[in-house]
């Protein structure tokens, strides 16, 4: 049985006649990502600034009126191929989000996965109030991070000097 298909998930990709190296440099450095989300407004790196496994950065969020700072840990890094970073407790996350990179034939492929893990997070209150409803309330973020993602991905095959091919 494939866990990963059953875990509350969000996915886009793109193709690009960009180089491998350009997709993993913008992919690689998160904090390009908030000139592409209307949530995350700002990245800030913990420590030396360079990002590598085990790095720590802060997200600031918002939304609507709320406000709040996520914490995040690199937790995969292959150069190349994935840059994962996990949102909150990695014992128990809020959410896990990954690039994966892929040269193919038809040029690279920069995939975008965000996975939500159940971690304490502003959501979670809403859910405990109306568990009936939580269904729904999850349906409708992951369908705004989709939304999301591939604008995420649009834009980083952009800054990284690519057409979007497919």
């Amino acid at each position: 049985m494939n866990l990963i298909a059953l875990t509350p998930n969000a996915f886009a990709a793109r193709t690009t006649d960009a180089s491998l190296a350009a997709v993993w440099e913008v992919a690689s450095d998160p904090r390009l990502l908030p000139q592409f989300s209307d949530e995350l407004q700002a990245v800030r790196v913990l420590g030396d600034g360079s990002v590598s496994l085990g790095t720590v950065f802060e997200g600031d969020q918002r939304r609507g009126e709320r406000e709040w700072t996520t914490t995040s840990t690199v937790t995969s890094c292959v150069e190349l191929e994935v840059f994962e970073w996990t949102v909150g407790d990695l014992n128990l996350p809020v959410s896990k989000w990954a690039f994966f990179l892929d040269e193919n034939p038809a040029g690279v492929t920069l995939a975008h996965r965000a996975i939500l893990c159940g971690g304490q997070s502003p959501m979670s209150r809403l859910l405990a109030e109306d568990p009936l409803r939580a269904p729904s309330v999850v349906q409708e973020r992951l369908d705004m991070f989709r939304d999301r993602l591939a604008v995420t991905v649009e834009g980083l095959i952009t800054l990284a000097g690519g057409r979007i091919l497919g």
